[in-house]
């Protein structure tokens, strides 16, 4: 990945097949660095999608490395969102390759009933797949 300030190293890269005829979709993650337009000391994480059209580096800022860390896997998947149906990949959905977050921006309020729901919903499963493991134990 090239900048203008400088090339930044690629951490980490997936490959997604798209639609029937597999063609490759590359998604690389750069190494998060200070941010050389920031007055706050902010930083910025490049990565780039290529094989949907348009491959240029992007970026996504954050008050640290972690953040802009995190944000840059959240616009990975804004980017791939619209294809999800045709991207393949070995480890299984788009889902498992970058997960969704709970948004965070609307309140604490949302963030935690998103996330309460998500555990009942999860303990709900796991409940259910405990029942079917002990059915299937006494069957055999």
């Amino acid at each position: 990945m090239g900048t203008k300030t400088r090339r930044s190293s690629v951490i980490a890269t997936r490959t997604f097949r798209l639609g029937p005829k597999g063609a490759r979709v590359k998604v690389s993650l750069g190494n998060p660095e200070p941010d050389p337009r920031s007055e706050n000391d902010d930083w910025r994480c490049p990565y780039r999608i290529s094989g949907l059209g348009t491959s240029r580096v992007r970026y996504a800022y954050g008050i640290d490395a972690f953040q802009s860390l995190q944000l840059a896997l959240v616009g990975i998947r804004a980017h791939l969102e619209p294809r999800r149906r045709q991207l393949k990949w070995d480890g299984g959905t788009l889902e498992s390759a970058f997960p969704r977050v709970v948004p965070a921006g609307f309140g604490q309020g949302l963030t935690g009933r998103i996330e309460k729901f998500i555990d009942r919903e999860t303990a709900e499963l796991r409940r259910e797949l405990e029942h079917r493991y002990k059915t299937r134990r006494r069957e055999t």
